[in-house]
């Protein structure tokens, strides 16, 4: 089996919840399927995210996956960008009313 690198998802609880399946759940089927190792968790109501480098450093993250928003990604990548690490960003779009 190929070996991937080690993924980390941060996932905002809102991100895909509309209709039909959890973002969660796709990601699930999609990594187990292609073999990745890989870890799922929520992002943090607060932002802070200075206790997520000492996670990576430990188990040895490389690749982390954000899912959110703008406030989400920007919070995220601000606490983490001197980190060694490859960042990816699913983006959640929300459409706006203003009438």
């Amino acid at each position: 089996m190929r070996r991937y690198a080690a993924s980390l998802f941060l996932l905002n609880p809102r991100a895909g919840a509309r209709k039909g399946q959890p973002l969660s759940e796709l990601i699930q089927q999609k990594a187990d399927a292609a073999g990745l190792q890989y870890a799922i968790e929520p992002t943090r109501a607060d932002s802070n995210y200075a206790l997520l480098k000492e996670k990576l450093i430990a188990e040895q993250i490389t690749d982390l996956i954000i899912a959110g928003g703008d406030g989400t990604i920007s919070a995220v990548t601000a606490a983490l960008r001197e980190m060694p690490i490859r960042f990816g960003i699913i983006q959640e779009v929300r459409v706006m009313d203003w009438h």
